[in-house]
């Protein structure tokens, strides 16, 4: 179909992407148990309104304090574990 081509080529900049999506309630989560500030849930809101969307406008550096939080308490469960 004529149509169904490209009407132009985008380029992209460099963009970090991870094996496994954050969903918005767990991003939701975090922030709530460890105090990280974030101030864009009318941003998310628009795109993912629920908590099962994934977690949408999170730099680098939010995907960083979550990535330690998780393993933080990946910690302390496999500890608790061998209790």
């Amino acid at each position: 179909m004529k149509w169904s081509r490209p009407v132009h080529t985008v380029t992209l900049d460099g963009f970090y992407m991870d094996v496994h999506e954050v969903t918005v309630g767990q991003f939701r989560e975090f922030v709530n148990q460890s105090g990280y500030s974030y101030n864009k849930w009318n941003d998310v809101a628009k795109y993912s309104p629920r908590d099962d969307y994934p977690m949408i406008y999170v730099n680098r550096f939010g995907s960083n304090s979550k990535l330690r939080s998780l393993k933080i308490n990946l910690l302390h469960i496999q500890l608790y574990k061998r209790r």
